[in-house]
This record gives C-alpha cells, structure tokens and sequence, in this order.
C-alpha cells in the first residue's frame, strides 16, 4: 500500500524581492566579476568603476591628513617644548640684565662707572624685557588655547572631513549587493558607462 504523509506548518508566503541596483555616480566599468544566475551575498562586490581620479584625490587627502596631523603634533610636542626652553632662557637672561643693571647703576653712583656703561647696561635690559615678552606672546600661541595651535587643529578637522569624502567619493566606485540573493540581470557590460542614479 502506499503511505502519503502530511506535513502541517504554519508560516508567511513571501513573493521573491526584485532589488534594482544603482550607481551613486558616473563612470566607465573596469570589471564585473559576477554573472547572471550567480548568488551572491551581502555586500559582494557586483560592477567596479574606474577610479583613476577617485584613487589620486583619495590618496592625495590621506597625504593632506598626515601632514596636518604631523603639524598638530609637532606644535604639542616640539614647538610647545621649545617655547618653555625659551621662556626660560629668556627669562634667565633678563634676570642676569637686572642684576648686571643693578651693579652697573651703583658704581656709576659710586663714579666707577661712566654713563656710556650705565646706558649700555640699561639697553641691555631694555632687549632682555622686549625678547622675553616676544617668546611670552610666541608660546601663549602654542598653547592649546592659542591661535597657532588653533589654526593646526582647525586644519586637522579640514584634512580629516576631506578624506572622509574621498574615501567615500573612492568607495561609490564599487557598487555591491544590498543584499543575499541571485542576480537576475545586468544591464551593462565591461567598458560600458554607468549613470549616476540609474539601474
């Protein structure tokens, strides 16, 4: 005799989801490494685009990135490092023309000393005071809140928004599944152009 079997299930039939794909942008196809028939998954690479100029522009921002990174480092690390040696170097040098004045001021009260000395040794101490206020001014434009230091960080932000955009300029290039599934279809070949916003 013959045996039939039932199965009972429950469930949710589903139509088949037909996905069109489009590309962001413009551009002449390099490759195609998928045919139709052929499943594939999420996020496999379906059409590549030339991208000559979106590589250049990609790697001359990446060249921008580094550069403005290395600039902000070298005024936190060296330049403000060095401010602090020149603040005290300033600093130690308008204390020697103090004391230098000082002494000098005295022997000329005492009649030691001529007035061309006295003069000199209160020019001396004149510069000392002028060059310690330049190097005072020069590291307070290092600092974190100075316009040195914002003018590195403000170009880093700038630098680090421009390779955003052409990694992503770069990456629109590749046009991927969306999701699992079978291509159906294509409706362009290797060496044809792609429009931007069409299937």
């Amino acid at each position: 005799d013959e045996l039939i079997q039932t199965v009972a299930a429950s469930g949710r039939i589903q139509a088949p989801v037909h996905i069109e794909v489009i590309s962001k942008i413009e551009g002449k196809v390099a490759s195609i490494p998928v045919s139709p028939g052929q499943a594939v998954r999420a996020g496999q690479t379906l059409i590549v685009l030339e991208n000559k100029a979106e590589r250049a522009a990609a790697e001359k921002a990446r060249t921008a990135f580094v550069q403005a990174t290395a600039r902000l480092r070298k005024i936190t690390e060296l330049t403000q490092s060095g401010s602090a040696q020149s603040l005290l170097k300033a600093q130690t040098t308008l204390d020697k023309a103090k004391k230098q004045y000082a002494r000098t001021r005295e022997l000329s009260a005492k009649g030691y000393v001529g007035q061309d000395q006295l003069s000199d040794s209160l020019r001396n101490l004149a510069i000392a005071q002028s060059q310690l206020a330049t190097v005072q001014f020069q590291a307070k434009a290092n600092r974190g809140s100075g316009s040195d230091y914002a003018l590195a960080e403000a170009a880093l932000n700038k630098a680090r928004a421009n390779e955003r955009v052409a990694r992503d300029q770069l990456g629109n290039t590749v046009i991927k599944a969306v999701a699992d599934g079978m291509l159906v279809s294509r409706h362009v070949e290797q060496g044809g152009e792609v429009l931007a916003g069409k299937a």
